[in-house]
């Protein structure tokens, strides 16, 4: 067995492969996706990209096997990077070089090998893309030209990764958005086809397949430029012309003519699905070359960036709404700051260069004791988020509050690297919360005074009720002795009275049933609260049809007619309800024009709100009016818009009306016009609540 030579440049060869960062490294979709790539290319069970370290190799990738890494004395790859050349062994057992190797003889026991160097751009060669197989075989011309072209993708690959590695440490603060562009790229599978030096489709594989909707049977042989748009074809096409200031055909060559110059090309285009649907990609394109360095073809790599998009626009979007609506800073762990954003130096008054570098005590308004930011660090420095009101004070000496939110930044190993500080201003909030504190102040001052007067109120309204309910009981027998004395006086004496006399007693009878009227009145008026009956399901319908039956003599008097919807079951206190029809429907009767034949309505509708179903009557008539002015008036104890001369009447029956009502949860109003009529509008949930009075 021949143990592979150390070349003369090894320690440069070495510090070139450390630079990238890359042994002992996670499995990485790209370098998978590239090895497997490989062994479809060349049909062979083993692919690997393996990786020459000081004294072993190391696979980054692998297909076929499941060790890692071997000792590279017995590498075939490290002979690669010694001769830094391809190397192909047909048949291992047949080499005197590996023949009694370890690797041909034992597990995985290998006969054909291929290594293609990976050669970084200033000529070093890390490691190889090789394909190897269990068994004696040769490849094609065209086979070794992928394998090359892949090689280079994969240096590639390594060169963006450092370039990443080395732009991440400048770019520290956008280290959270590009990991999350990461791993969307590194999610994305890869459309990969080869075509010839006129694009025609050569191979298409099963990711091309899935990603464009065409099957490899189809499309083969077609124009790779099928997935174009033609337009955005001809619109890079001149823009391409005036880069390499050489005209460049709207066809192929604008795909490949920097690949035709031995770039590698990585470039957004739209492509077009089979059903027409349209998608950004990110296409790398290589030129494939034979052993004589000369162009074979090419070889397309795409990548669907749909959601990479969104996300830098989502990006894009978060940054832009931060940068108009919060104050943004960052800091490093000594509590430097490093980036500002405009809103901050905005409120601040100082400039961006006055802030970097400095710390936030630049806006200590000595407000806050150093308790207070003693106690910030220790949260932050723990990784914890840290939020509260802080007093700033602005360069030219004013002062202003923000909302504060600490977010500290944690790296591998959960210690922070940097703080993420947004603030809100709140100095308005800060004003009126101290004007609201003051008025807070005042209206419990006075909300102590309303409670004491509250209190005296309800005392007086008791002692009010009891008063009206104990004097219209004790006013009962007196009246009572007055009426009867006086039908006895009026049965008897009647006859010997002068004309004067039997005037002043009918006058004494007249005002002794007003009395008794206004007494009945009161006492119904008190007992709204004091002696209602508990809430059952009453059927409106049949309260109203007794209400009409108990007015019979009047309407057939009046010569009323009157018109009846279809009313409800509801929850109420079936005696008021009848109340309410008794008072409204008598008022539309007695209210008539003396000429007009009354007319009632009465009206009702079922509606929903405010998370219950509601009962809406209305009591329509074409009586007198009145004017609207004095809704509230009538609804009001005593009150009469007309004389007791002209219409009877107490004034009491409408704010029996409204307290009935406002018992069952409702509302009572009317409306109206003089000499048009009145509508008096009731309304009283469907369900009372349980436990309602």
């Amino acid at each position: 067995m021949q143990i592979p030579t150390i070349s003369d440049n090894e320690k440069d060869r070495q510090a070139a492969l450390d630079r990238y960062q890359i042994l002992d490294t996670l499995p990485e979709q790209e370098y998978d996706d590239l090895t497997q790539i490989a062994a479809d290319i060349c049909g062979t069970p083993i692919a690997l990209i393996s990786l020459i370290d000081r004294d072993r190799q190391w696979f980054k990738a692998k297909v076929g096997i499941d060790t890692s890494e071997t000792s590279r004395d017995l590498s075939f790859c490290g002979h690669v990077v010694a001769d830094n050349a391809i190397l192909t062994v047909p048949d291992a057992t047949q080499d005197s070089r590996f023949a009694d190797n370890p690797l041909v003889v034992n597990d995985p026991q290998i006969r054909f090998y291929t290594g293609i160097p990976l050669k970084t751009p200033d000529n070093f060669t890390l490691g190889t893309l090789c394909v190897i197989d269990r068994e004696p075989r040769h490849l094609t011309p065209l086979q070794i030209e992928r394998l090359t072209a892949l090689s280079r993708l994969i240096i590639s690959q390594l060169e963006l990764r450092h370039s990443n590695a080395i732009r991440k440490t400048s770019e520290a603060q956008l280290s959270k958005a590009l990991m999350f562009q990461q791993a969307i790229l590194n999610s994305i599978n890869f459309a990969v086809i080869a075509t010839d030096l006129l694009g025609t489709i050569q191979s298409f594989n099963a990711g091309a397949e899935a990603m464009l909707g065409y099957q490899a049977t189809e499309i083969l042989g077609e124009k790779s430029t099928i997935f174009h748009d033609r337009h955005e074809i001809n619109q890079r096409s001149q823009q391409l012309s005036a880069e390499l200031n050489q005209p460049i055909g709207s066809e192929f060559d604008v795909l490949v003519a920097k690949a035709r110059l031995g770039q590698v090309i990585e470039q957004e285009w739209t492509y077009i699905r089979k059903n027409g649907d349209r998608f950004p990609v990110l296409i790398s394109i290589v030129a494939m070359q034979s052993d004589r360095d000369e162009i074979t073809g090419f070889l397309i790599v795409a990548q669907d960036i749909t959601e990479r998009q969104k996300a830098v626009k989502q990006v894009k979007d978060i940054t832009d709404a931060l940068d108009r609506t919060a104050i943004v800073a960052i800091t490093d762990v000594q509590g430097a700051i490093t980036f500002v954003n405009d809103k901050f130096c905005e409120i601040s008054q100082y400039d961006r260069d006055e802030l970097i570098g400095q710390n936030h005590h630049i806006l200590n308004s000595g407000y806050h004791p150093r308790e207070f930011f003693r106690e910030m660090w220790q949260e932050i420095s723990q990784g914890r988020i840290w939020r509260a009101e802080i007093k700033n004070r602005a360069k030219n000496g004013s002062f202003y509050w923000v909302d504060t939110t600490i977010v500290p930044f944690l790296n591998d190993l959960g210690k922070p690297y940097q703080y993420l500080a947004i603030r809100t201003d709140i100095t308005p909030l800060k004003v009126t919360e101290n004007e609201l504190r003051i008025e807070v102040k005042e209206r419990l001052k006075t909300l102590t005074e309303l409670h004491n007067l509250t209190e005296r109120l309800e005392t007086s309204n008791r002692e009010l009720q009891d008063f009206a309910h104990v004097a219209s009981h004790d006013l009962q027998e007196p009246l009572r002795k007055v009426q009867a004395f006086g039908d006895r006086l009026k049965s008897t004496c009647e006859g010997s009275l002068s004309d004067k006399g039997q005037d002043y007693l009918a006058r004494m009878l007249n005002a002794a049933s007003r009395a008794q009227i206004l007494i009945d009145d009161l006492l119904i008026f008190s007992r709204v609260t004091t002696q209602s009956k508990p809430f059952a399901s009453v059927n409106l319908s049949v309260i109203l049809q007794e209400v009409l039956s108990d007015l019979e003599i009047r309407l057939e008097k009046t010569g009323a007619m009157i018109e009846c919807d279809p009313l409800p079951v509801v929850d109420a206190d079936a005696l008021q309800m009848r109340q309410i029809f008794q008072n409204l429907l008598s008022n539309a009767l007695k209210f008539h024009k003396d000429s007009v034949q009354p007319f009632i309505q009465v009206r009702s509708r079922i509606y929903h709100s405010d998370n219950q179903d509601w009962c809406e009557v209305r009591i329509i008539d074409n009586g007198i009016g009145f004017e609207e002015k004095y809704v509230e008036r009538i609804f009001q104890i005593f009150q009469r818009l007309y004389g007791r001369k002209d219409y009877e009447g107490t004034g009491i029956g409408l704010a029996i009306c409204r307290k009935i009502v406002e018992r069952h949860g409702g509302m009572i109003t009317a409306q109206s016009q003089l000499d048009r009529g009145s509508v008096f509008i009731f309304t009283i949930p469907i369900h009372q609540a349980v436990g309602a009075r």
